[in-house]
């Protein structure tokens, strides 16, 4: 595995980390609503 592969991974990684947000959260509240989806 070259570094290219090994930094393509880890970026698509990092990015999915970065944009978590826990479910119960204020924050995924909002996001459901924007989305349409409502969580009861």
């Amino acid at each position: 595995m070259s570094f290219e592969d090994i930094e393509a991974k880890f970026t698509q990684v990092y990015k999915r980390i970065e944009d978590f947000t826990p479910m119960g959260s204020k924050e995924e509240a909002e996001r459901a609503k924007r989305q349409g989806i409502i969580l009861e």
